[in-house]
Formats: C-alpha cells, structure tokens, sequence
C-alpha cells in the first residue's frame, strides 16, 4: 500500500459509497477474486483531514511580527509535510495583520495544538485564532478528479 503525504491509497470512493450502503465493493473484480490492490481492484482514498488556522493579529504588532517572523517560518518548514498553503493576511496597503495556514493533521486536537506553539501565538501577537476543519472542493482534489 502507498502512502502519500495526503492520502493513503486503500479502494475507491464508489467502494466506500457501495460498502456504505450494504452494496458490491466493486463490480470490476472477477467473480471469487477479492476486490483491491492485491488483485488489481479498486483502490480507495482516506483523506488526511485539513484544517484551516486563522490568525488575527492584535493592532499595532508590526514590530512584534517582524521580530518573531524568522522563528515562526523556522516553525512552519519543520512540518512541511503538513502544509497545504501558508502566508499572511494582508490590508488594504498590503501590510500583515495575520495569518492564514492550510494544513494537515490527524486530528482537531494537533491543529490546536501546533496553532498553540506558533512563535507567533507564543509571542503574543494574534488578538484571535480560529482553527476549522476544512474540505476541499473546487478545483477538484487530484485524487478525486483522477477517479472520475
């Protein structure tokens, strides 16, 4: 089985969706063959779950963000692997008050919990910080638009 950093190759979506329902894995595997990729099955995805991190910066903090900038970038490369997207929030002048971080992780728990250790939420200078699981839908995933 191949793992990627964002899905883990296990059937297909119409699998899920028939063994969901009570009905056929696949209709593609031979009559007594076991549908999957040992027969050359269906191969379903289980999505790693992304979370958006939204970050709000407290007024007047530039100095602040510019101190602790080097820190929070050295944070966001160690889990690079992690990162779908990440960069500032921008005002009207196209100066930081925030940031805006797509990542993935196993759960609700360690997205809050790496939004915790962020150089700059430890520095103090978000005001607010909201994490939500997030999905993707346009464009359509690789994965999914491969199946179709």
């Amino acid at each position: 089985m191949k793992i990627s950093g964002r899905v883990r190759r296990t059937g297909t979506a119409q699998g899920r969706r028939n063994s969901r329902a009570g009905g056929p894995r696949s209709s593609r595997a031979p009559a007594g063959k076991a549908a999957g990729p040992a027969r050359g099955g269906p191969v379903r995805l289980e999505v790693v779950p992304t979370f958006a991190i939204h970050c709000l910066d407290k007024p007047l903090q530039q100095e602040l963000r510019a101190r602790t900038r080097t820190a929070h970038l050295a944070y966001l490369e160690k889990a690079i692997d992690q990162v779908v997207l990440a960069g500032p929030l921008l005002d009207e002048a196209g100066e930081p008050i925030g940031s805006m971080l797509l990542m993935r992780f196993p759960d609700y728990n360690a997205a809050v919990a790496f939004a915790a250790e962020d150089p700059y939420a430890r520095a103090g200078l978000f005001q607010s910080v909201a994490v939500t699981a997030w999905r993707q839908v346009f464009p359509p995933p690789a994965a999914e638009a491969a199946s179709a």
